[in-house]
């Protein structure tokens, strides 16, 4: 008759199945055996295949070792651990096929250290992940098709870059920050190049913003102090090297010449004292040495210099002491 209940299985007279039935085939709790008489899988069955919880084991160098483990459906693990030579290697939700892929979950490396926690697809890292190197984060964001693509934060080394990758590779917008939290690069990257933007440096003390070629500075770029915010040049770069342009030194003669003509007009008021001198430098003038804030045009500045005997000696006063 067809089995119902509890039974066993025997195959050239050693145990192949123990466990229930239910019209002949294992349906509840139930043991599938090895022929040297160790359990193979143990667990849950469903008309006589894998269903609900179980463990499956293999045998790897002579040693029976468990394969993976969870919850079955129609035969396949779709949800639990796989293991490799018995270590830990895949947990998560699997596809409900006979070789079912990794859908979302972690991923451990042959020393069962933590090395990615997300999605996949095709076996590869797909969507929004983390990843790690030596069981430590190394990379979180997005990936496509096993690459880092899209927005994600990559920790290597003694820095960490933020922002757009491609391929692996920073591309895009992106901002490098040291170990410290100190950032050392804002901008836009190429093919894991700088393009342009503004490069850090703690050493010199100097913020360089501009344009980049072969990961150096190279064309239009000006560099300032970040500690005071002056100038120290502004010009061209080639491979690197401040190749021409203004300096703070020329900066400071210009200021030494606009401060002397300014003084020259105070005294005489001849318009032409100021021939040359941009609005911008007259009101900046005003700003510092008498406080007024004034806006518009040059010959409002101008009459601004010129509103009164006192406010004139007042200028004229300030600029003996810094010409």
């Amino acid at each position: 008759g067809i089995a119902d209940g509890f039974g066993e299985i025997f195959r050239k007279g050693k145990i192949f199945y123990r466990g229930n039935f239910k019209k002949g085939r294992p349906n509840g709790k139930g043991h599938l055996y090895f022929s040297d008489g160790s359990i193979e899988y143990n667990g849950s069955f469903k008309e006589g295949k894998f269903d609900g919880k179980g463990s499956l084991y293999t045998f790897h160098r002579r040693q029976r070792v468990l394969s993976e483990e969870g919850i079955y459906r129609n035969g396949n693990l779709v949800k639990g651990t796989k293991y490799l030579h018995g270590k830990k290697h895949l947990v998560g939700r699997f596809q409900n096929t006979r070789n079912g892929h990794l859908i979302s979950g972690e991923v451990y490396d042959e020393n069962e250290r933590l090395a990615y926690v997300g999605p996949m697809k095709n076996q590869r890292f797909h969507g929004k992940g983390t990843e790690y190197i030596h069981g430590r984060k190394y990379y979180e964001g997005m990936y496509k098709n096993g690459h880092k693509e899209g927005k994600g934060r990559l920790i290597k080394d003694d820095i960490e870059i933020r922002g757009m990758f491609k391929q692996n590779q920073p591309n895009g917008k992106v901002q490098i920050f040291s170990n410290l939290g100190s950032i050392l690069f804002s901008g836009t990257y190429k093919k894991n190049e700088r393009i342009k933007g503004t490069a850090y440096d703690y050493v010199t003390k100097t913020a360089y913003t501009g344009t980049f070629k072969n990961d150096r500075k190279d064309g239009k770029g000006k560099e300032i102090n970040i500690e005071t915010g002056e100038l120290v040049r502004k010009g061209l770069w080639k491979n690197g090297q401040f190749d021409s342009g203004q300096t703070s030194e020329s900066q400071t003669r210009k200021k030494i010449i606009v401060q002397s003509k300014i003084k020259k007009f105070i005294q005489s008021a001849n318009k032409n004292d100021l021939k040359g001198i941009p609005s911008k430098d007259i009101a900046a003038y005003l700003r510092k040495y008498a406080g007024k804030q004034v806006s518009g045009s040059k010959s409002t500045m101008i009459k601004e210099l010129n509103r009164s005997e006192e406010h004139t000696s007042e200028l004229q006063s300030h600029s003996d002491l810094v010409c």
